[in-house]
This record gives C-alpha cells, structure tokens and sequence, in this order.
C-alpha cells in the first residue's frame, strides 16, 4: 500500500483512479499497469501490484492458500466487488478455460467499441456528413445519427477518410 493512507484512504485513491463503467461495474484503473496488463502502481519508491493489496484493504485479509480472482474477468478491473479469494485449482481452472461460468462467457464492450464494431459508413454516407458539418452540425450529433465515434467524423471533415475519388482515377 501508499505509505500514510488508511486502508478506506487507499480504496478511495484506487476509486479515484478508476474509470467506473456503467454496464459492467468494472472500476478500470487509468494508472500504470504491467506488461501484462495488470494494474500497478508506485508507493515508497517500489513497484507493486494494486489488487492485492486492494483486496486487503477493503475486504480483509487473503489466506495464504489463496489467490485474487475476478468474477468479470476484466485484467484492469480493480471493484472490490468483482474480486473473490479462490484456492489454485480454482484459479487456474478459469485460466485454462476449464468449464465455461456465467462470469467467464461475459464479454465486457465498452459503448464506443459497440459503436465501432456496428458502424458501416459508405461514400455517399461520408458526403452526408460533410453537408451537415457545413451546416454547423455537431460532431457528436452527427456521431450518434451515423453510430460511429465524434473522432470518425472529425477525420470525414479532414478528408483523412471516404476521401473523394479523383476524377483522373482510370
């Protein structure tokens, strides 16, 4: 843990450093994580995992028998809620695919990757877009009517994509 913060201290600096989504209560940690993945941060000048400690601090603590596991399956997810003490037979059931669990075949998408993976825009689409952005219409209103991202349609009004085909094009 953080030298000088309590155990409610240090789980509120964790929150605090979460984006929390809304759909799945994932608490998705914006700071450092390993090359893996996992979250990290720096307290008296050393590297640590946050999870474990986390689990400490506002659960209670963790028998030497057991490891840290969570429920969403989201490598970035630090909810206290998510987070179960589980024995190593267990862990490493769910780590090799093992017999599939509710928890497991949830797939956690954000709104925005929801967006993008819908999203089918054509030419005449992005000439659409363009007349509205002549128009003065918002980015993100224009977004939301097409189902793609405000960054979508600001590179369509640069012309960095659904450029218009030349007319020398054989």
């Amino acid at each position: 843990m953080i030298d000088g913060l309590s155990p409610a201290e240090f789980v509120e600096w964790v929150r605090l450093c979460c984006f929390i989504d809304e759909d799945s209560g994932c608490w998705l940690y914006q700071r450092s994580h390993n090359d893996k993945g996992y979250p990290i941060a720096y307290g008296t000048g050393v590297r640590f995992g946050v999870r474990r400690p986390l689990y400490v601090a506002a659960i209670g603590e963790i028998p030497a028998d057991r490891f840290v596991s969570l429920i969403c399956g989201c490598v970035s997810c630090l909810n206290p809620a998510h987070m179960r003490a589980v024995t190593r037979s267990q862990y490493m059931h769910k780590a090799v695919g093992g017999r599939p669990r509710r928890a497991d075949i949830l797939v956690r998408v954000t709104a925005a990757q929801r967006r993008r993976a819908d999203t089918k825009l054509t030419l005449v689409a992005a000439r659409q877009i363009r007349a509205r952005i002549a128009l003065g219409d918002k980015y993100a209103a224009i977004a939301a009517d097409y189902n793609c991202t405000p960054q979508n349609i600001s590179y369509i009004a640069q012309n960095r994509t659904w450029r218009e085909p030349s007319p020398w094009a054989i």
